[in-house]
């Protein structure tokens, strides 16, 4: 009677042994051994191992690149020697140094220290919204005017006020209609605008016609509503004005320029995409006889850009080179027809009287006393200006 009570003692301890064996082996991956486990152990817990943490900024969506801190230690007095990034590219391990990528994705890293131990990281980085002719840039510090689209006219603004329209440019190639070899374009403004764009696929463009501003000492191109625009400003003036509106106003990662003439054909040819033949017709600018304010000729506004075929007339960095014309030959493309005489406050602006020593820069469009066609174009001397002459600006990014 007694030797049943020690068989069932016995029993219950091979259950317990063999239930504690059956929870060893699976957290041991299937290993019973008692060496295995402890060598396990001491693997986990091996000196030299680093840590690594990955971090990314900014952590909001942005339109363009992320920068990557990689911070790596090692416990027991070991250094991190090395790292290797993404590219496969290996070198010293600088804590300080960040790691800048321009797409979305897996990035891994790896760090060794100086005992040959890795220990390798990933990082998925999702913010970085891909910029498009759909999908336009704003420049920091600036406002998106929300009920505005890209189709018909997306539309930001500065702390100041200052509206400008984004032009959408699909391929990244800009459009030029260059009536003849006299028209060259070779300021260096506009090369950097051309560059942009390719890479940017758009830009923007003031919305409304410069008006006269001072900031900071500075005399800008102010583009508000209902303002009386800059008029009786020759080129220079008009395409210093133009640099300094940015340099100004505080603007960060964009610059400012006179309106080029990719930038005005370009518009005009986006502008004819919503209304046929804008920039062929005289039934749209203002050509009262009378200037009126930014924005107040509501037929001259198409996809939100103002004015761009009457009011006044604008400087663009296009270069107009011929020296020597007839005086009865207004130099005027595709616009044959005057109801007006352009006249000068100061001195003959005609295209007529070019001289070899001067500068001819050109100016587009129709103005309040000249019903010309948007596309039209005119060369005239650089130091003159008239009462029916003003300019609008570009914003780029750089």
């Amino acid at each position: 009677m007694q030797k049943k009570p020690l068989i069932l003692i016995i029993c219950g301890a091979v259950v317990i042994l063999a239930i504690i064996l059956l929870v060893v082996y699976l957290a041991k991956g299937g290993s019973t051994d008692i060496k295995d486990i402890a060598s396990s152990n001491k693997q986990e817990t091996e000196v030299g191992i680093p840590n690594v943490t990955l971090s990314a900024y900014p952590l909001e969506e942005t339109d363009g690149s992320v920068e990557i801190s990689i911070n790596a230690t090692s416990k027991d007095g070991y250094e991190i020697t090395s790292i290797t990034t993404p590219d496969g590219k290996t070198t010293g391990y600088n804590p300080d140094k960040k790691y800048t990528v321009y797409d979305n994705g897996d990035y891994s890293f790896t760090v060794t220290s100086s005992n040959g131990k890795t220990k390798t990281e990933t990082i998925t980085i999702s913010n970085i919204s891909k910029i498009s002719s759909d999908n336009p840039y704003i420049p920091e510090g600036f406002k998106h005017i929300e009920e505005t689209e890209v189709a018909t006219g997306f539309t930001i603004e500065d702390k100041s006020g200052n509206q400008y329209v984004w032009v959408p440019v699909e391929t990244g190639t800009l459009t030029r209609n260059q009536p003849s070899d006299k028209y060259t374009e070779d300021n260096y403004t506009a090369s950097a605008f051309v560059n942009s764009v390719g890479k940017y696929y758009g830009f923007y463009i003031g919305k409304y016609e410069a008006s006269k501003e001072t900031v900071n000492g500075m005399l800008v191109a102010k583009t508000v509503k209902g303002s009386i625009p800059w008029a009786n400003i020759n080129y220079n003036d008009a395409f210093d004005a133009s640099i300094n509106t940015a340099t100004a106003y505080n603007y960060i990662g964009v610059k400012t320029a006179l309106v080029n003439s990719y930038a005005w054909d370009t518009t005009l040819n986006w502008l004819n995409g919503s209304v046929t033949n804008y920039s062929s017709s005289r039934s749209y600018g203002n050509y009262t006889n009378q200037i009126l304010g930014t924005g107040l000729t509501e037929n001259d506004i198409v996809n939100g850009i103002a004015d761009m075929s009457g009011n006044l007339r604008e400087w663009t960095t296009e270069r107009y080179s011929e020296v020597a014309l007839n005086p009865s030959n207004n130099n005027d493309v595709n616009n044959t027809s005057n109801t007006t005489n352009e006249t000068n406050n100061n001195v003959n602006n005609s295209a007529g009287n070019l001289s070899t020593n001067m500068e001819y820069r050109t100016v587009r469009g129709g103005s309040a006393t000249m019903d010309k066609i948007a596309s039209s174009r005119i060369g005239e001397r650089t130091d003159l200006q008239d009462n029916y002459w003003g300019f609008r600006v570009v914003l780029y990014k750089e």
